[in-house]
């Protein structure tokens, strides 16, 4: 995930709002909240997801507060990124499973699938 661009319109003195590439839905906005939980490196950072931007809440914008943000939002693309492929695949696999015990019955009864 990268950050492209500041909203003017959302940010102000204490919060600035960024816009992502690709934008953050809500599976990955609370994949960032769970992190940012258990970050100590975040400590004191809040965020919220306003009109598709990420909003991040902090005293002040260091360079060190932006290469955190950064892996925060890729640790968290990533995770929901995973979780989806498992999903896929323990989909796939309860396909070809059902597909196998349909084709079982068909061959064990001697009658087609319709």
């Amino acid at each position: 995930m990268k950050i492209k661009s500041i909203n003017r319109e959302l940010s102000d003195k204490r919060k600035v709002a960024f816009r992502t590439e690709p934008q953050i839905d809500a599976p990955v906005f609370e994949q960032i909240r769970r992190l940012l939980q258990q970050s100590l490196v975040l400590k004191g950072v809040g965020v919220e997801l306003t009109e598709g931007c990420l909003v991040v809440i902090h005293p002040t914008f260091t360079p060190e507060l932006a290469k955190n943000v950064n892996d925060l939002l890729n640790a968290a693309e990533n995770a929901v990124r995973q979780s989806r492929e498992d999903a896929r695949k323990r989909a796939e696999l309860e396909q070809t499973e059902k597909n196998n015990a349909v084709q079982s019955a068909s061959s064990a009864f001697g009658v087609p699938v319709e």
